[in-house]
């Protein structure tokens, strides 16, 4: 999802992702971040490195059970999801949002140190050894304002929150992260989340999506 012509504002290129082979299915699998926690071990307790799964799961049961699979095999700690199929029971630490389109799952063994006093409508966060880390849908069918109106309330409940991973599908379409053209979402999303200082980490120019009607990159994470 490597931007094409000049970085837009607010975004650079780290090295801390690495793309996946692709799955039988077409969709090009999760990436998986490793990030490095805080220094002070007393106040973000935890492992030194964490391995972070981010995947879209389109209302997909074979999906969502092939992410139990992928888990295990990769060892990942936390999952950043969205269009779940459902919404795991306990004991599986699963933090979900008011309308089951996007989750955060805690891998067995590791706190959730903080997380919303209430769930909010197409959002979920929590701190996580010592990160903040919110996951997003944002529906194709909130118009320009509504879609306004979810990062504003992602931006409030953020704001301050560091370190901090913003994560999800935003339906946004821009030539920034490779996308074909740009449409009136990009420029709302990277207005808002430049409030945060926060930067793109998509550098991979392979879509996240792949389907009958064609591929997309509107799968994005974004950290500060």
């Amino acid at each position: 999802m490597r931007p094409e012509g000049s970085p837009g504002k607010g975004l650079q290129r780290p090295t801390s992702v690495r793309s996946l082979p692709r799955t039988r299915s077409g969709r090009p699998p999760p990436h998986v971040h490793k990030l490095e926690l805080p220094s002070c071990t007393e106040d973000h307790p935890g492992p030194p490195m964490m391995r972070i799964l981010q995947l879209n799961l389109n209302h997909c049961e074979a999906a969502q059970d092939l992410l139990c699979d992928t888990i295990s095999k990769l060892s990942i700690d936390v999952a950043i999801l969205c269009e779940q199929y459902k919404n795991l029971a306990p004991p599986n630490t699963w933090l979900a949002d008011a309308n089951g389109q996007a989750a955060i799952w805690v891998l067995e063994g590791i706190p959730v140190q903080q997380r919303p006093a209430r769930v909010h409508p197409y959002f979920s966060w929590a701190r996580i050894g010592g990160i903040f880390f919110f996951s997003v849908y944002a529906p194709p069918r909130l118009s320009e304002m509504e879609f306004s109106a979810l990062l504003a309330n992602i931006i409030e409940e953020a704001r301050g929150k560091r370190p901090l991973v913003i994560a999800g599908d935003f339906n946004a379409w821009s030539k920034e992260w490779g996308c074909r053209k740009t449409k009136p979402r990009a420029p709302i999303l990277l207005d808002s989340l430049a409030l945060l200082d926060a930067v793109l980490l998509n550098i991979s120019d392979v879509p996240t999506f792949n389907g009958k009607q064609g591929s997309s990159v509107v799968d994005l994470t974004f950290a500060c």
